[in-house]
């Protein structure tokens, strides 16, 4: 089985759709999502529309969480802020209710994703470095999980004796006797200084990931968020992957 695991669309619609075009091209036939649909982009419906009709088990990110909520923490960034609000006023109730039922975490057989952490108290807090993963290797339960949020792609290894490192990865082995968090890296918003879109591909036969790096109309999408009003930010760091 061929397993797409994407996230931190952040409503890219053109991203998504070149990434979607990539992962049938692949013969992908089960979809995982580690969150942020909405955010940033001015597409949030439409991507909302285009992930439900794949059936892929998703989880809740934080600009989900906060696009259909009343409340937005202090610490989130202006910039965040402002979309956050503009989201608000562009999302259906049928959409909204759908992001507000989201899950944080979800195990499917072998395989765990989650937005943030494996931590059963969410505060959002990110997984940059070995002592950031070293909780939720510990706490995922199963041998290969998923998560997004910092929209770099990287891999956090558990060896048998114990041991975590990290590294960076375009195809990478899985073994038996280690524990893996995987961070697919942004389909809507990179920030590795890589403007392309990027996802996974889990080949559960061959027991492969392969990162995927897919490049898409940025033009289309900053003008599309300059034309809405949105931070111009949001725009300009799309051309550069910060």
């Amino acid at each position: 089985m061929r397993t797409a695991v994407f996230g931190d669309i952040h409503a890219n619609i053109e991203a998504f759709d070149a990434v979607l075009a990539d992962m049938k091209q692949n013969e992908v036939t089960r979809f995982l999502c580690t969150g942020d649909v909405v955010g940033y982009g001015a597409d949030p419906s439409a991507c909302i529309r285009r992930l439900r009709t794949l059936n892929a088990l998703t989880v809740k990110g934080n600009h989900d969480e906060y696009s259909v909520g009343n409340f937005i923490p202090a610490n989130v960034t202006p910039i965040a802020r402002e979309t956050i609000l503009w989201t608000r006023n562009r999302l259906t109730a049928s959409e909204s209710n759908w992001l507000e039922r989201l899950p944080m975490i979800l195990r499917d057989g072998e395989t765990g994703i989650a937005h943030s952490t494996f931590e059963p108290a969410q505060d959002w807090p990110y997984i940059f470095t070995i002592q950031d993963a070293g909780p939720s290797l510990r706490l995922q339960s199963v041998p290969l999980a998923f998560f997004g949020h910092t929209h770099q792609p990287v891999v956090f290894i558990q060896t048998p004796t114990g041991l975590i490192f990290q590294k960076r990865f375009t195809r990478m082995r899985i073994k038996n006797d280690c524990r893996y968090l995987i961070n697919p890296g942004s389909v809507g918003q990179p920030r590795d200084r890589n403007s392309r879109a990027a996802y996974v591909i889990y080949d559960s036969v061959q027991q492969e990931v392969i990162l995927r790096r897919i490049a898409y109309n940025i033009e289309s999408t900053v003008e599309k968020i300059i034309k809405n009003g949105l931070p111009a930010f949001s725009a300009r760091r799309l051309t550069d992957g910060i």
